[in-house]
């Protein structure tokens, strides 16, 4: 009944938002990149992939996150297909309510705005009850509670779960919590078998698929749970047992040869880098704008990654295997540093770390567990400053519009200003 509540006020709180912004701006569910992930589920079920059969314009009213090639009679995403085969079932569901709804039936309609919504929410609440059952394993049910707590409403994860909910990173957040799911029942896949084997093949290529530069977390989840590099070496071996790895890879290449039949349809080849001429530039990475700039720096919007990080090193203090950790966060401060945008765009804090929360969860369970065993006064500060923390992210979200709107990328005053603003 308590999952069933939170569904509620979830879904009550991303409607409420998207009920002042409209359709068709960026604001909306299905705009720009949101567009982009979104295009393939109209374009397969509506149009036959055929870009003089979509609607007038929409790839501009859309905020021209995919092209309509009326050339080659083509529809062009840069955007690879994994978000929309998970939004599948909403569309679904979408697309039938239409047939009783007065509503316009060309898959951009109001209700199928809705159902994006609906989608980001439920993949949400999936992955964090997967993540409670972990972590309340682990450690114990308070725990669970308090941690989840913190990464939720202190964080841009509450960001990406409300308001933004058409972008990628919900999606892998799930997805991410998955994989930590599975191979802990599977003790690492130990106790495996040929569809546990697939599923991980499946779940894995899926988050390569959907962000390409996540496949750095696939590299990390065989030191999770370790108790020492013995254990790590084992898990390894096991993976690379010509049987095991055949069956991980069927997994993957089932989820992601649709993709190679796309490339080759929209682009005339079967591998495409479809971003074009955007790239990294791995010599000269912005780590600092990334981590404190006023646009869309980490610890400046989603202000409990500061206590994140210090649980890391708390965590490796106990355990010298929970350096991964604090190896993984530079790992992907430097992969979004390097960006040639490295701020994102319209986005809200540096978005590539929502997914990683689900196992940073992990160190910072560590931290709020032996909080039990600590001074009252200790106790005390830490969540008097870690409320403090979550009201900061909720008041910038709540004021925040989007987009950062700054005179430059470090300007402070406008970072102040969303602080201080009414909202």
């Amino acid at each position: 009944m308590i999952w069933v509540l939170l569904y509620g006020v979830l879904i009550f709180l991303t409607l409420n938002k998207h009920s002042k912004s409209g359709y068709f701006n960026y604001h909306s569910e299905i705009w720009a990149d949101k567009a982009g992930y979104y295009v393939y589920l109209p374009a397969a079920f509506k149009y036959n992939f055929e870009a003089n059969q979509f609607p007038d314009s929409i790839d501009v009213n859309t905020g021209n996150g995919f092209v309509l090639d009326f050339k080659s009679n083509t529809v062009q995403t840069k955007y690879t297909y994994g978000v929309s085969l998970m939004q599948l079932p909403f569309y679904g569901l979408a697309e039938m309510a239409t047939y009783f709804m007065d509503v316009p039936n060309d898959g951009f309609s109001p209700i199928n705005h809705l159902s994006v919504n609906f989608s980001a929410i439920t993949y949400f609440l999936l992955g964090l009850i997967l993540l409670f059952h972990i972590l309340r394993d682990t450690f114990n049910k308070r725990t669970a509670i308090w941690t989840l707590l913190f990464i939720f409403l202190g964080t841009n994860l509450y960001y990406y779960v409300i308001s933004a909910t058409g972008m990628s990173h919900v999606y892998s957040f799930f997805l991410f919590s998955a994989i930590l799911f599975l191979l802990k029942k599977s003790e690492f896949l130990k106790k495996s078998n040929p569809l546990n084997l697939i599923l991980f093949g499946l779940l894995s290529g899926l988050i390569v698929l959907i962000r390409p530069s996540n496949i750095v977390y696939l590299f990390i989840v065989f030191f999770v749970f370790a108790k020492n590099l013995g254990d790590v070496f084992y898990r390894i071996k096991t993976i690379i047992k010509p049987a095991v790895l055949l069956l991980i890879l069927l997994g993957a290449l089932i989820i992601i040869a649709p993709q190679f039949v796309y490339w080759k349809y929209a682009f005339g080849s079967w591998i495409k880098y479809s971003y074009q001429n955007e790239g990294f530039n791995w010599g000269a990475p912005q780590m600092l704008s990334v981590w404190f700039s006023p646009n869309n720096g980490l610890f400046l919007y989603g202000s409990v990654y500061g206590l994140i990080v210090l649980s890391i090193i708390y965590s490796s203090l106990k355990n010298s295997l929970y350096w991964i950790y604090l190896a993984l966060f530079f790992a992907v401060s430097y992969i979004t540093a390097s960006w040639w945008a490295w701020e994102f765009g319209c986005s809200y804090g540096s978005r590539n770390f929502v997914e990683y929360l689900a196992i940073f969860s992990i160190p910072f369970g560590v931290l709020i567990n032996n909080l039990s065993t600590s001074k009252k006064a200790t106790k005390i500060g830490f969540f008097v400053i870690g409320f403090l923390l979550i009201a900061l992210n909720l008041k910038l979200i709540y004021t925040f519009d989007d987009c950062y709107f700054g005179e430059g990328d470090w300007d402070w005053n406008y970072y102040l200003y969303l602080i201080t603003e009414q909202t």
